[in-house]
């Protein structure tokens, strides 16, 4: 998409079931809002976004997204994010399959995930429900993390690989088996 800002409301204007790709794929796009969309069953990242500036992804339901290729690349089951500025707040995450970060992955900027519901998402290497790397400051607060698995036994529920020497937040969660 070659938009400044993009909101998706209910989504009506998107399609994001059984795509043997990302349900949507947002590249170099600004200020993005995906609220009140259901994302299920897609092959790769539900929402995989690269480039833009921020976005606010919340109250949606992730389930099913899942890509058994186990390759190093796919990252993400539900989300993928690469931008300065993202926050995933009141969503509910079920079934998502990635190799790192089952439901979500998060690479750069400062991250804020709120208040989710993440559960039986799975990884096959790191991150059953949330992988971190290479972020600045993240934040992962108010979260009820359960029953996500890591296959390789490297955080079941949340990965976080940052060499920065900013502080990480991970407090108030629910996180059980």
């Amino acid at each position: 998409l070659g938009r400044s800002d993009l909101t998706i409301l209910n989504g009506e204007e998107c399609v994001a079931s059984g795509n043997s790709a990302s349900g949507v794929k947002l590249d170099n796009v600004n200020n993005i809002t995906i609220t009140e969309t259901i994302f299920e069953s897609n092959e790769w990242s539900a929402i995989y976004q690269t480039g833009g500036s921020s976005s606010v992804i919340s109250h949606n339901i992730f389930s099913n997204n899942q890509n058994y290729s186990q390759d190093s690349n796919n990252k993400g089951g539900a989300i993928y994010s690469n931008m300065p500025s993202v926050e995933i707040l009141s969503n509910d995450f079920y079934n998502n399959v990635a190799t790192y970060g089952g439901a979500i992955y998060v690479n750069s900027g400062s991250p804020f995930i709120y208040d989710n519901l993440l559960s039986s998402n799975t990884s096959h290497l790191s991150g059953g429900a949330i992988y971190v790397g290479g972020s600045d400051s993240p934040v992962i607060k108010f979260n009820t993390i359960a029953g996500d698995i890591s296959s390789n036994n490297e955080g079941g529920a949340v990965f976080i690989s940052n060499s920065g020497s900013n502080r990480t937040v991970i407090n108030e969660n629910i996180i059980s088996d």
